[in-house]
């Protein structure tokens, strides 16, 4: 996308911002503003510029796409300086650790988590043990949780994905069980185990 310039004119008691289209140079209508505007900055997504009207002691944004102001923002008297900060992008990378140890019968939760801007979301494909859930949030993290119950056979293995708009990062993660019970066939009856 091709960005305009502006120039920012002021004429004492008001002001106008110009656009000028970059491919052709040529001045588009006059776009008003605040008094004696006096310093401007472009959005590093190409989307808004922001005015500060020194006199006025306002900030205007105006839509790029349209040329068009939006309203007044206040921010004290006499603004001569404007700076917008970078967006600074980040693909995922998963932050916790790769393995977690839970025990039988009793309740826990884990929190997976993975670094990104903006957060990643996490999922997960594998088998867990009865009574364990996966949850995920919108925060760049997720969690295993729950009371593993049923005959687990102590190591379940799962591959997590973090994804955003600007990468993907898998984790093998295994979850093991431990204290696990004797699975008891139900065939057999109490008096066996009496008997023994």
């Amino acid at each position: 996308m091709r960005l305009p310039y502006y120039v920012v004119r002021s004429n004492g008691s008001s002001g106008t911002v110009v656009p000028i289209a970059t491919a052709t140079n040529t001045a588009g209508t006059p776009i008003p503003v605040g008094r004696a505007p006096s310093a401007i900055a472009i959005t590093p997504d190409g989307t808004t510029a922001y005015v500060a009207n020194f006199l006025s002691g306002t900030v205007t944004p105006i839509d790029i796409a349209t040329n068009t102001a939006g309203a007044p923002i206040p921010v004290g008297i006499y603004p001569r300086a404007i700076a917008v900060t970078p967006i600074v992008t980040q693909a995922p990378t998963i932050t916790s650790a790769a393995r977690y140890t839970a025990t039988f019968g009793v309740a826990f939760s884990f929190t997976m988590t993975a670094s990104g801007n903006p957060f990643p979301t996490i999922t997960e494909a594998g088998r867990l043990p009865p009574g364990v859930k996966f949850s995920a949030h919108s925060d760049g993290m997720a969690t295993i949780s729950g009371t593993p119950g049923g005959c687990p056979n102590g190591v379940y293995r799962m591959t997590l994905t973090a994804t955003n708009q600007y990468g993907t990062a898998v984790q093998a993660f295994t979850l093991t069980v431990t204290r696990l019970p004797t699975c008891i066939n139900s065939l057999v009856s109490n008096s066996q185990w009496h008997e023994s």
